[in-house]
C-alpha cells in the first residue's frame, strides 16, 4: 500500500514532496520509506539539494 499523510497538509497550504534517491536497484534502494530496511540512494542528495535551492531563489525572486 502506498501512500503519504503529506498531502493532508497541502490541502491547507501551498508546498510540494519529492521522492528523491527512492529507487536504485542496483544499490539495493527498493524498500518503502517506512520500512525497517529503507536506504536512501544518497548520490541523490546533491540533486535534492540543487531543487531545493532552486526552489528558494525562485520563491525569493518572485517576492521582489
Amino acid at each position: 500500500m502506498g501512500s503519504e499523510d503529506f498531502s493532508e497538509y497541502l490541502k491547507l497550504v501551498p508546498g510540494m514532496i519529492m521522492m528523491l534517491g527512492t529507487r536504485n536497484e542496483e544499490k539495493n534502494c527498493v524498500f518503502p520509506q517506512h520500512s525497517n530496511h529503507y536506504l536512501i540512494d544518497e548520490d541523490s542528495l546533491p540533486i535534492g539539494t540543487a531543487c531545493y535551492v532552486q526552489v528558494a531563489i525562485d520563491y525569493l525572486v518572485e517576492e521582489n
